[in-house]
């Protein structure tokens, strides 16, 4: 994704000298780019690769769920408490039923930063959270409530939290 879209920081967490041969695009962009990015072994030969922190944010996140970039990337955003928008952590495509490993570990590393107080703001239509089915009932973005046909009074409850762009 670093590739494409303009971004202040990047996350590859593969071995740098793994992805010279694989895929020459990116291996092109690692050694070009002045935007930082970190990975988990960086070689001389990147002048923008840092060594991603990893004992800081094990210690921040009190966890070791650590299974894709996007719950890298969470991590790093909890452990220097940036908030943060997301895009593109999907995990699950409903046309077809496919869930990928990960958005699980993501999902739980968003409910620990809103725990924590940042803001975390999922795109529309992700699916990331049930995001992509937040419609306005009472004036308000919310998600429908599971077992109830009329949805009930909510005045009491804030707006779904981190919603862009949601359908009217």
């Amino acid at each position: 994704m670093c590739l494409y879209i303009k971004h202040d920081l990047g996350f590859i967490m593969d071995d740098t000298g793994l992805v010279e041969d694989p895929c020459p695009v990116l291996h092109k962009y690692m050694k070009e780019t002045t935007t930082p990015y970190y990975s988990s072994l960086p070689k001389g030969t990147y002048p923008a690769n840092r060594l991603y922190p990893i004992d800081d944010v094990v210690g921040a996140v009190q966890d070791d769920l650590f299974n894709n970039i996007g719950c890298y990337a969470i991590g790093y955003a909890i452990a220097m408490e940036y908030d943060m928008n997301l895009y593109g952590l999907d995990y699950y495509w409903e046309h077809t039923g496919t869930r990928e490993k990960g958005g699980q570990a993501v999902a739980y590393l968003v409910g620990l930063a809103r725990g924590m107080g940042l803001e975390v703001n999922i795109t529309m239509p992700s699916p990331l959270l049930d995001t992509n089915t937040v419609r306005v009932i009472d004036g308000k973005p919310r998600r429908q409530l599971y077992g109830y046909k009329e949805q009930p009074p909510m005045g009491h409850l804030p707006p779904a939290r981190g919603i862009e762009h949601a359908p009217l």
